[in-house]
């Protein structure tokens, strides 16, 4: 990034970082963070099994419209990462079972379905999403 060292209070991103070289971006975050700045990030969970699978076999992913290096996150190796750049604080939380391709009628159902499955502590692991908090 352009950005000079120490420049912001808060790096936000939504379904950015499965898209970069992971280790130079959380470093180049880490960076531009001013000392106690925060991240919040959400991004795909790889313990969620549809998109493991669109993640990790070429034909469905081409399919999908995933670019080739495209993937997602283990929260615990990205903790790690994380952890290995200088962040602190880091909270990862998995959330979200609400599929994009969910007809509208259905949505208030799921919603409350996936409300349910946030709360069940193994359940929870296989959400579609990461929420993702540290501190620099």
């Amino acid at each position: 990034m352009r950005y000079a060292d120490k420049s912001f209070d808060s790096v936000v991103g939504s379904s950015a970082l499965h898209h970069l070289e992971i280790d130079t971006a959380i470093n180049e975050v880490h960076r531009v963070l001013k000392p106690g700045g925060s991240i919040y990030f959400t991004e795909p969970n790889m313990m969620n099994p549809q998109i493991a699978v669109q993640k990790n076999v070429p034909a469905i992913k081409k399919r999908l419209g995933d670019s080739p290096d495209e993937t997602a996150f283990f929260r615990w190796l990205l903790q790690r990462r994380l952890e290995r750049a200088g962040f602190r604080d880091i909270r990862i939380q998995p959330f979200d079972f609400l599929h994009p391709k969910v007809p509208r009628v259905w949505i208030p159902a799921v919603e409350n379905l996936g409300r349910f499955a946030e709360r069940v502590r193994g359940l929870r692991e296989i959400a579609g999403s990461l929420y993702i908090r540290a501190i620099k």
